[in-house]
């Protein structure tokens, strides 16, 4: 795939879905940079990169309940995030990513050793608070005015 062209037309979907705010000064509200018309032209080539990027868009990303093209913008945000991220996802968590595993205390960087530890003393301390404290009652009052 073309990564710098497919980039481009999710851009242009992005923009003409803008919000934009009515330009008379009587009335409030917001509508799409764009015309349906021109949408839904872009929103043909968009669907397509789309298939390509993230196959399920339809079932992952939620309906929007305002806009008519809310779905289709935020499937193309985050493809386009994917597509610009691609290679620094690949290196952090592709099959070249270093493994850590939080089981193995002598994996990595002592994560897995300082998680351990910090989370016994926290568990610890809010079980000695919890012992240690006295049922409180509150007490609302009203006040004559």
């Amino acid at each position: 795939m073309n990564t710098e062209w497919a980039i481009a037309e999710l851009d242009k979907l992005i923009h003409l879905t803008d919000q934009v705010p009515y330009s008379s000064p009587n009335v409030i509200g917001s509508h799409s940079r764009g015309s349906d018309t021109e949408i839904a032209g872009q929103a043909q080539v968009v669907e397509k990169v789309l298939a390509r990027v993230i196959p399920t868009w339809r079932s992952q990303v939620p309906t929007a309940k305002y806009h008519t093209w809310g779905q289709l913008r935020e499937a193309a945000t985050r493809a386009k995030a994917e597509l610009v991220r691609e290679q620094e996802i690949n290196e952090n968590l592709g099959e070249n990513a270093p493994e850590l595993s939080a089981a193995d205390p002598t994996s990595g960087s002592g994560v897995a050793r300082s998680l351990s530890g910090s989370l016994g003393t926290t568990a610890r301390r809010s079980r000695e608070r919890s012992r240690s404290s006295t049922p409180r009652c509150r007490t609302r009052s009203a006040v004559a005015i």
